[in-house]
């Protein structure tokens, strides 16, 4: 893909401004800081070593353009283990349900999306800031447009940020995928999200994301923006189980997705 002067100038300003927003944070963070559902933003901190993590995460998903209907119901179970003090494994195996309805005509997709593997390698910690790097590799055979079967190949790197003041975890992510169709190919896309949590009380946290990814995909959409907002509620030490709505705004119309999950630590 072809960038213009413009559109550097505009990636150049977006990744400057997401890494002093990162900066600003970074004072100082705890090893256990953790974002979690239902954030789309991940945070630096780790599970611990020898420590198996549990996340079972469902979306819905509904939306409209023009005289089409999309519905997709996604569940992904992922399971983390820490390797390591500062390293963390993890595989994410996703299940969807498609509904597509375009006036009398109705067309039903149900399949394994593939496999995603991911490390997160915890490299700086001072105080309460931390900051992690995770790259992922992901593989799937389903289907990515309308009837068409293609495998797609999907790498990325991520750049972790996180911070905990009294009450409040703030979480920052840069990231930078890109996917390979079996029939078609997509341009490498540039994410920029920041989160918070904030502790109501020892059993409820509020928690907010808003999400950019920019660059060209298969659906020619250049720019889409993300907020999301929920409710986790810690049933027990080890389990966690939440509840968010997240609005998607970009050039191909609007999307609300609900999410629902829980969080098991082993």
């Amino acid at each position: 893909m072809h960038w213009g002067n413009g559109s550097l100038k505009l990636i150049n300003y977006r990744i400057l401004t997401a890494v002093i927003v990162i900066m600003f944070f970074g004072i100082l963070a705890p090893d256990k800081i953790r974002a979690t559902l239902p954030l789309v933003s991940d945070d630096a901190g780790l599970v611990g070593k020898n420590t198996l993590q549990l996340e079972l995460a469902n979306e819905y998903s509904h939306s409209r353009l023009n005289s089409l209907t999309h519905k997709e119901n996604e569940l992904t179970a992922i399971f983390t283990y820490g390797l390591l003090k500062r390293l963390d494994a993890v595989v994410a195996i996703p299940y969807s349900y498609r509904l597509s309805v375009q006036s009398e005509f109705n067309t039903t997709e149900q399949e394994f999306a593939g496999i995603f593997t991911e490390w997160k390698w915890q490299f700086y910690t001072r105080g309460h800031f931390s900051l992690a790097l995770k790259p992922t590799l992901g593989f799937s055979t389903g289907i990515v447009q309308g009837n068409d079967n293609l495998k797609t190949t999907e790498t990325n790197v991520y750049l972790l940020g996180s911070f905990e003041a009294p009450r409040v975890f703030f979480h920052c992510d840069i990231g930078y995928y890109d996917v390979m169709h079996s029939k078609q190919s997509e341009s490498p896309r540039w994410h920029v999200s920041i989160a918070n949590e904030y502790m109501i009380n020892n059993a409820w946290r509020a928690v907010s994301n808003i999400i950019t990814e920019f660059g060209k995909n298969f659906k020619g959409i250049n720019e889409e923006w993300i907020v999301l907002g929920g409710l986790v509620y810690t049933a027990s030490e080890h389990c966690d189980v939440d509840l968010g709505l997240e609005h998607t705004f970009n050039s191909a119309g609007k999307n609300v997705s609900l999410h629902a999950g829980a969080t098991i630590v082993f």
